[in-house]
């Protein structure tokens, strides 16, 4: 694997972006709630997601940056990651209690929930680690579909099986990058996997 494709597979699968995709996957994963949900609903509870996981983030950690609250956009210290990750968790915890409100099955907001404390231990962990936010993120959804098998009569294991080759290639990327030392990724990956499958299995 070479730097671009390391670079581009960072990015594709940047941690920010994944609960919107994971949502996203939610709404079709069961087939009766994918015939309930209308597609419109579907359309709203996956922008809303947007605008609360990812572009509320960025415009906030953005004007951290601009205000010289961290030094860098990029979060390459572990001191430049507390403050944004307060605010990612900040940002999670609202998506939780917006699709709360719109009294969706529970699988939805129980997943920001989860998110959100593995954010929070991300935080506490971060004091003593540069622990690779990317991997929590796919161990995190890894996690979720291996726990929602438990739960659900229907089939995640393509989808399990998808997390798994992605964690492997992400795991790679990051290495290759430089970006972390080799046991920041697997901590990384067990505290989104372990929090993340709990929330899956407890449903």
């Amino acid at each position: 694997m070479n730097q671009k494709t390391s670079t581009a597979l960072s990015f594709l699968f940047h941690p920010l972006i994944l609960p919107c995709v994971v949502i996203g996957i939610l709404t079709e994963i069961d087939p009766v709630l994918s015939l309930l949900l209308p597609v419109k609903m579907k359309f709203m509870i996956v922008g809303m997601v947007f605008i609360t996981t990812i572009l509320i983030p960025l415009i906030m950690i953005f004007l951290t940056f601009r205000l010289n609250l961290i030094g860098s956009f990029y979060m390459r210290t572990r001191e430049e990651r507390i403050l944004p990750l307060l605010i990612i968790a900040f940002s999670y915890y609202l998506t939780y209690a917006l699709l709360k409100r719109l009294q969706l099955p529970s699988i939805f907001y129980m997943y920001m929930l989860g998110a959100t404390a593995t954010i929070i231990i991300l935080i506490v962990l971060n004091f003593f680690r540069k622990i690779s936010l990317h991997m929590a993120g796919v161990g995190g959804f890894t996690g979720l579909m291996a726990g929602l098998a438990f739960h659900y009569t229907f089939n995640t294991s393509w989808l399990l099986l998808a997390g798994i080759l992605l964690s492997g290639l992400l795991g790679t990327a990051r290495l290759k990058l430089n970006a972390h030392h080799p046991s920041d990724l697997y901590i990384g990956w067990l505290a989104g996997a372990v929090l993340m499958f709990f929330t899956g299995f407890l449903l």
